[in-house]
């Protein structure tokens, strides 16, 4: 017996007959596409990897930002990349930094997951371009090494991956049984977890956007009107 995790790609295509249980990218997205519009970016942009065989869930989080952003009016640069060798370090942060040249900041960004966030951070560097004012970073997975090492520390959205591997014992346990196991499940993401990578509030009066990161940033401080 076979139970199937993750985007579905590339194990789906080699097992079609085995159950899956599903990381919910349409909820990724949107999750990820709140986050940066409650922070009033003016223009938003997508980072992910080229579609091959086994990463369409990039493309479907992708789409699913776009289709997110649609409700406030706001349209989505897209970028996926050719370099498909992660090998090619300087290549690949050279696409990138080109990339995000030739946007118009302030932009809030989504990243396909946390791995390639920390490209965007690196290219951001490389470019002068600061995090979060100029750029608003979130990726997906909220791995805690990555995102807290990350400079500045990575804003990113939570997948329900302990969900994702109960769900998926569940059925191979009835499948052992000889039960009748559902053919697919979709496990929606639990949250996003804020850090200084999405620090900001965008307004095109600066004393505003000012005041509204400064609290952003100390509301644990028991700041007072005169601060």
């Amino acid at each position: 017996p076979v139970v199937g995790v993750g985007g579905g790609y590339g194990g789906r295509r080699l097992l079609p007959r085995a159950p899956y249980v599903f990381t919910d990218n349409t909820g990724i997205a949107r999750l990820a596409a709140s986050h940066l519009v409650e922070r009033a970016c003016p223009n938003f942009a997508y980072c992910g990897y080229r579609t091959d065989a086994i990463n369409g869930w990039s493309k479907e989080r992708a789409e699913a930002f776009c289709d997110a952003l649609k409700s406030s009016h706001a349209g989505c640069a897209m970028f996926a990349g050719s370099r498909g060798d992660p090998r090619d370090w300087d290549g690949m942060l050279d696409e990138i930094r080109r990339w995000l040249d030739s946007l118009k900041p302030p932009i809030g960004l989504f990243a396909a997951d946390d791995v390639r966030a920390r490209h965007v951070l690196e290219a951001c560097r490389l470019s002068g371009l600061r995090v979060p004012t100029d750029v608003a970073v979130v990726g997906v997975d909220n791995d805690p090494l990555m995102c807290s090492f990350a400079n500045p520390p990575l804003s990113s959205v939570i997948q329900d991956a302990e969900g994702v591997g109960w769900e998926a014992a569940k059925i191979l346990d009835m499948m052992l049984r000889g039960q009748k196991a559902p053919q697919s499940r979709t496990i929606p993401p639990v949250g996003l977890e804020a850090r200084a990578s999405t620090a900001v509030f965008h307004s095109g009066d600066p004393l505003i956007a000012a005041a509204v990161t400064f609290i952003h940033n100390r509301v644990m401080d028991r700041i007072q009107v005169n601060d």
